[in-house]
């Protein structure tokens, strides 16, 4: 009698079985990748605005003006002189918490959205639906999100990314 080689179908069906089952548990993690890449964008819009605004509030203290409530600068951050116009309007060596003090931090708006309101700023990542409440402790309508909150006499600026609905 000869040898039979191959497979049964009943062999078949089981890795066909197992493959299904894998493909089921493993797709939900790929296919929604969309919101990791939305919050990753928020992550790299706070590193850039912290390090935007330390590199403003270093030209405040070469200035000595780093504890002044409002500080005039132009868009390198460089005082502005008699006359000039100022790109924006420092507060305590850091940039304020309006759409211009966020545009100021970060060049290219394209991937984002600033919406401001009394007491912080909200940058909103591409694609999401942006909104901003009355007050910082209510919040957005979208939960994708950076709050910028600036600087007072006492405290630094504080960024706070909140990804829940990215």
């Amino acid at each position: 009698m000869k040898a039979q080689k191959g497979f049964t179908l009943i062999e078949l069906v089981v890795v066909i079985v197992i493959l299904g089952i894998l493909a089921a548990v493993a797709a939900p993690k790929f296919i929604d990748i969309s919101s990791d890449a939305r919050e990753a964008t928020l992550e790299g819009v706070k590193g850039a605005m912290k390090s935007g605004n330390d590199l403003v509030y270093s030209k405040a203290i070469i200035a000595g003006q780093e504890s002044a409530a409002t500080y005039d600068v132009d868009a390198d951050g460089n005082a502005v002189a008699s006359g000039g116009t100022a790109a924006v309007t420092l507060e305590f060596g850091y940039v304020p918490e309006t759409v211009a003090g966020v545009e100021f931090l970060l060049d290219d708006n394209s991937d984002w959205t600033a919406v401001a309101a009394t007491g912080f700023a909200r940058v909103f990542p591409e694609g999401i639906t942006t909104s901003v409440a009355a007050t910082a402790s209510v919040p957005a309508t979208s939960q994708c999100y950076l709050e910028y909150q600036e600087a007072t006499a006492t405290t630094k600026p504080t960024y706070t990314v909140v990804g829940d609905g990215c």
